[in-house]
């Protein structure tokens, strides 16, 4: 038993390079013998490459910060897998809301554009907190957090925590493709 349908069958094409691909199918019922014959029939046309991959909708976000998230290139053969995989890989960063790739014919017959549709979210965070110990008496803590830094795909955070026995600064900065590894 095997178990085939029109997505699937019209993905794996996708996956290959052939961009337009579509896959219909007709069936025949023999109702005495309670069997159904169906009969695909696939168009896969031509292999097609990326063209051009606009971003849109990413005003405070850096063109590369996603470009480097992206699994699939300009003048490389489509894949259905790897425009999957590229969006989620968008998505993971946790910068926006919402993360849609979508592919239409690009300039040349056997080529396709991508865009990357993106909207951004908000990425910044104020956490403040007091409290009372027998020990440091009064407590104050605050911390101010912004992940997308500049747009870099950077995150920063500072943190002060005071008190009567101490106060304690702390900065952290992370860089999460250094040397673009």
């Amino acid at each position: 038993y095997v178990h085939l349908d029109d997505v699937t069958l019209s993905g794996r094409y996708k996956d290959e390079g052939y961009a337009f691909a579509s896959v219909g199918n007709a069936h025949t019922l023999h109702r005495d013998d309670r069997v159904i014959d169906f009969t695909y029939v696939i168009q896969k046309g031509e292999r097609a490459k990326i063209g051009r991959i606009d971003i849109v909708g990413a005003d405070k976000t850096r063109d590369w910060t996603l470009r480097r998230e992206l699994r699939i290139y300009e003048g490389e053969l489509f894949s259905q897998i790897r425009l999957r995989e590229s969006e989620a890989r968008i998505r993971r960063l946790g910068f926006f809301e919402k993360v849609e790739i979508t592919d239409k014919p690009g300039r040349e017959p056997n080529e396709v554009d991508l865009v990357v549709d993106v909207k951004e979210r908000q990425t910044g965070a104020l956490t403040v907190g007091a409290g009372i110990s027998s020990v440091e008496n009064f407590m104050f803590q605050a911390q101010v957090s912004k992940q997308n830094f500049l747009g870099r795909g950077q995150n920063i955070s500072l943190q002060a925590i005071l008190s009567s026995l101490r106060t304690i600064f702390m900065l952290s900065f992370e860089e999460p493709y250094l040397f673009d590894t």
